[in-house]
């Protein structure tokens, strides 16, 4: 279970983020965009790592 919750911390992390790069392209910030647009894709990539990556097709 602990995992998991775990887990959902990662996705609000993750919504929190996008809430963050709309406000971002907003006022057109593009040091602070690419900065989240990174963190995200770096826990994206871990996730992916974590699970074996099964379903990107690697086993």
């Amino acid at each position: 279970m602990g995992n998991r919750n775990k887990q959902g911390i990662m996705v609000s992390l993750y919504l929190f983020n996008v809430h963050k790069i709309f406000l971002l392209l907003m006022n057109h910030q593009k040091v602070e965009l690419y900065k989240c647009l990174t963190l995200i894709v770096t826990g994206i990539w871990n996730l992916l790592n974590q699970k074996g990556g099964s379903f990107l097709g690697y086993e």
